[in-house]
């Protein structure tokens, strides 16, 4: 009987424990894991007519190219719209795009921005939005 209580004690310990490991875990955010970039962010504003699309890349040290394309897109119910893009290139480590476009007054849009980003040779591929 004492054996049988010591086991129930045991196996409610483990769950308890089991439980705020999940919980512990579960608050960490998600964030990619990339290999040449340390930061990467895409916004857009929509004020009125006009959408401002801002973009920046920043690669680790190392880093020596990086090319990227903006693409602005209009969101309904039944698809996504490709509005406007732009791309650009530079020779360093870090790239901020700012671009504007008309629009319409209502509507949900977002900004996509997929780069290639080189460092120590090795390029590597990523996608952000906002």
């Amino acid at each position: 009987m004492k054996r049988q209580k010591k086991s129930v004690l045991l196996l409610l310990l483990f769950a308890f424990a089991l439980a705020m490991t999940t919980a512990t875990i579960a608050a960490v955010p998600i964030q990619p894991l990339w290999q040449n970039v340390e930061q990467a962010t895409a916004r857009v504003t929509h004020s009125g007519t006009t959408a401002q699309c801002t973009a920046r890349i920043i690669g680790l040290s190392g880093t020596t190219r990086i090319s990227a394309t903006m693409t602005l897109e209009r969101v309904t119910d039944s698809n996504v719209i490709t509005v406007r893009t732009w791309t650009q290139t530079t020779n360093s480590s870090s790239l901020v795009m700012s671009e504007s476009a008309t629009v319409t007054s209502s509507g949900t849009y977002r900004v996509r921005v997929d780069a290639t980003v080189t460092r120590n040779g090795v390029a590597e591929s990523i996608s952000v939005s906002g």
